[in-house]
């Protein structure tokens, strides 16, 4: 019966020990890394939106869903580009892994962004969602929000 005790406690030591460690490591971050138009048709525009995402645990986990909405700014505020989701890909321990979602586009909103784009030479693009993370049956949920800068390229200028 003592045993069952001293085996308990041990159970009791290591688990807030491991509790301790996930508390103290600094949570996994998702940055934003590029889009890249894939096709384009009269009313929609495909992209491919890269993140990446820094697992900062010690060991791996799985991105079970990543949604966001890509924003523009428009005259009254931010405006809806475009919508994006996936999920289901491993992120090893302490590696930036990147990984691609696909948005599709309307197009108006494209022209849009795009008028802007060429009177502006640049827009913001705003990129707002979460993901969530599950680590050793752990669930992490990863808000991020941020807002690079899209410019043309030099040559392309009017």
């Amino acid at each position: 019966m003592k045993r069952v005790y001293i085996a308990l406690i041990v159970v009791i030591i290591l688990a807030a020990v491991v509790a301790g460690a996930f508390m103290m490591t600094p949570k996994p971050q998702i940055t934003f890394r590029s889009m890249e138009v894939t096709s384009i048709s009269l009313l929609k525009t495909d992209l491919n939106v890269t993140m990446s995402i820094l697992n900062t645990y010690p060991v791996g986990g799985v991105v079970e869903n990543v949604t966001f909405t890509l924003y523009y700014p428009g005259p009254g505020g931010d405006e809806v580009l475009g919508y994006g989701t996936g999920g289901g890909f491993m992120v090893p321990p302490g590696v930036n892994q990147e990984f691609s979602l696909p948005v599709t586009i309307d197009n108006l909103a494209l022209i849009q962004a795009g008028f802007r784009l060429i009177t502006q030479e640049e827009v913001k693009i705003r990129v707002k969602g979460s993901a969530t993370l599950s680590v050793e049956g752990v669930i992490f949920t990863l808000p991020f929000d941020q807002t690079p800068v899209v410019t043309l390229p030099s040559g392309s200028r009017a």
